[in-house]
């Protein structure tokens, strides 16, 4: 990790809150960090914090494309910035602490829109609606500048991956599964690299939600476990250009969602392929999954490379996707063994909310983060913007 600073003065550790929203919609993650002068930090507390119903609904239907208009999005943009306020505030009170006691908030926002390809990007949560109701400076916007620099402006958690995980002599690859799946790879010698490998948890959440069945998500993969994998399917997906594309890559919801499961499956109508069942979708979108997180990790290994792979997310809950993923790492002969980041010390969990705390300490500190070499920037620059608390 490179700590380039913007400004000549020296940096200064303190306490620092982290938010994250990912794609699946499940919740708002809560992180409290205490950093040193040097950005070395641990986690002192979490949070996992609900989103209110109506505008959980309504995001979701922002997201989905079922309602753009731009009123509404101006709405949930202030909505949404009362929700990550109340969750820093309840991860405050939980820890006996005041707000005066946090030095920034790093809130990362509701991705609803996201084209790296056109250079723009949108995350909801106001920055200036968390800081005058919390009272605590906040920083937001952290992909904005990336993009503004050519970057893809995701993923933004390798620096801070590198500063947690890399091992001298050894090749680590720290795999998040959230609503999209995306990898760190820190080799001896180099810059940390990263990119998005496609799906996660998103498209198995919304199948499983439109099949009928009860509850957000597949609990335990139960119901993909119910049903086999479609080997016309799982090829109909394949096919999808982006497994192919070489990194720097990031994706989103726009790409992975119902539609391009409903057009996977119109193509075998169309074709006369007998159509599976819903169970049978859902293991093969599970199926999907592991091999396009397995085929980005072998694209980025060097021949005979052994590589520890640190797993993180809502996916290491997913015992049958583990299995699969490590199925399919023995089936294109990857040289790799998977674990979790507990296996480190981490929690997995809340593991990019304690990013966007360390992202807030660079913003605040004039730290730039290696973030280049991962995002395809033609520079390196200072992440987010501030808002001051008072």
């Amino acid at each position: 990790m490179k700590e380039e600073r913007a400004t000549g003065k020296e940096t200064e550790g303190g306490l620092y809150i982290g938010l994250m929203s990912g794609t699946s919609l499940d919740g708002i993650d809560a992180a409290l960090m205490e950093f040193t002068p040097e950005g070395k930090g641990r986690c002192l507390g979490t949070l996992e914090y609900g989103w209110d119903r109506d505008t959980s609904e309504r995001l979701k239907a922002l997201i989905e494309g079922k309602n753009r208009d731009f009123g509404e999005a101006l709405i949930l943009h202030r909505r949404a910035g009362e929700g990550f306020a109340a969750a820093a505030l309840a991860l405050v009170r939980r820890m006996g602490l005041r707000p005066m006691d946090i030095r920034a908030i790093g809130s990362h926002g509701q991705t609803v829109l996201h084209l790296p390809d056109k250079g723009v990007t949108l995350q909801l949560g106001s920055g200036a609606v968390i800081s005058s109701l919390t009272g605590i400076d906040t920083v937001t916007d952290f992909r904005m500048k990336d993009m503004a620099h050519g970057g893809q402006g995701a993923p933004l958690v390798p620096p801070f991956h590198d500063a947690l995980f890399r091992r001298e002599g050894e090749t680590v690859i720290v795999l998040n599964i959230g609503g999209i799946s995306n990898v760190t790879l820190l080799r001896p010698g180099e810059k940390a690299r990263g990119w998005d490998t496609g799906p996660g948890n998103t498209m198995l959440d919304l199948w499983y939600r439109k099949s009928g069945n009860a509850g957000a998500y597949d609990r335990d993969g139960k119901f993909a476990q119910s049903g086999s994998i479609s080997e016309a399917l799982l090829e109909e997906f394949l096919r999808e250009p982006y497994f192919a594309a070489r990194p720097p890559k990031s994706t989103g919801r726009e790409l992975f969602n119902l539609s391009f499961i409903e057009r996977s499956l119109k193509s075998l109508s169309a074709r006369g392929i007998a159509l599976p069942s819903p169970a049978d979708v859902e293991r093969t979108l599970l199926r999907l999954t592991a091999i396009t997180i397995t085929m980005g990790i072998r694209d980025a290994l060097n021949d005979g490379e052994h590589a520890e792979i640190l797993a993180a997310g809502g996916g290491v809950h997913n015992a049958l996707l583990l299995d699969d993923i490590r199925e399919c790492l023995l089936n294109l002969s990857v040289c790799a063994d998977l674990g979790t980041a507990e296996d480190a010390g981490i929690d997995s969990d809340f593991l990019e909310a304690e990013a966007f705390a360390w992202l807030a300490w660079c913003r605040v500190n004039g730290v730039r983060p290696d973030l280049s070499a991962v995002t395809g920037a033609s520079v390196d620059s200072v992440p987010g913007a501030l808002y001051l608390g008072h």
